[in-house]
């Protein structure tokens, strides 16, 4: 009798462990989506310069965010060293801070869980950068507008004047001969114009940040 009561006593597992493990793991793991989600609210407060962003407000829906946005937003976080690296494809899947943060304390959601290695800040790149109004979209947009109307119009002139050359020949060789060789300064102009503008125009440029659709 008494060998079966203590066989029965050995045979009961320990759940103590078990039952504070269950108890604290929900807390630990509120705690950290909970900063998660402050963090991330702040970086994209500032990317949308604003005060403060609800988490539950869809990005592109309720802030009016677009990739460029998002894309500035994945990089700020790579640069945080307490926060995982989020993609574009994690912001198009978890499109409210609420649902990001949960995915990024959650290992189980395919998020990497260890944070990335963090680069030295650029200096550059910490500028800050006003936001652009609809004044300088519109100014941007007719400048780029005029820039092509140009191009276009010296290419039309240029090709004008080539044919004009060519039908001048006085013989079939000649007109073909003409043509080979027009043809062949103008692929040769067209593919060294960009190169020469980029050495001129871009070369000069010091290293900053800038707005895509906005005026540098």
């Amino acid at each position: 009798m008494l060998e079966k009561s203590a066989e029965s006593l050995t045979a009961v597992p320990d759940e103590s462990g078990a039952t504070e493990h269950s108890t604290h793991s929900p807390s630990k793991e509120n705690s950290s989506s909970a900063d998660a989600e402050r963090d991330l609210a702040e970086i994209l407060a500032g990317v949308l310069c604003v005060e403060r962003v609800p988490v539950d407000s869809n990005f592109f829906d309720d802030l009016g965010a677009n990739s460029l946005v998002m894309a500035q937003l994945c990089a700020r976080v790579r640069k945080r060293a307490d926060l995982p690296s989020v993609s574009i494809k994690d912001i198009y899947r978890y499109r409210t801070i609420r649902s990001l943060a949960a995915a990024l304390t959650d290992v189980g959601t395919g998020i990497a869980a260890t944070p990335a290695p963090v680069s030295q800040p650029d200096p550059a790149s910490s500028e800050a950068v006003n936001p652009i109004d609809t004044l300088q979209y519109i100014l941007c947009g007719t400048l780029q507008f005029l820039l092509f109307v140009g191009y276009s119009f010296i290419a039309a002139i240029l090709a004008t004047r080539g044919y004009s050359r060519i039908s001048v020949g006085s013989n079939v060789a000649n007109i073909y001969l003409r043509s080979v060789i027009f043809g062949g300064v103008g692929s040769v102009a067209i593919c060294t114009f960009p190169i020469v503008a980029k050495w001129i125009l871009i070369g000069r440029w010091k290293e900053r940040s800038f707005p895509v659709w906005g005026l540098p």
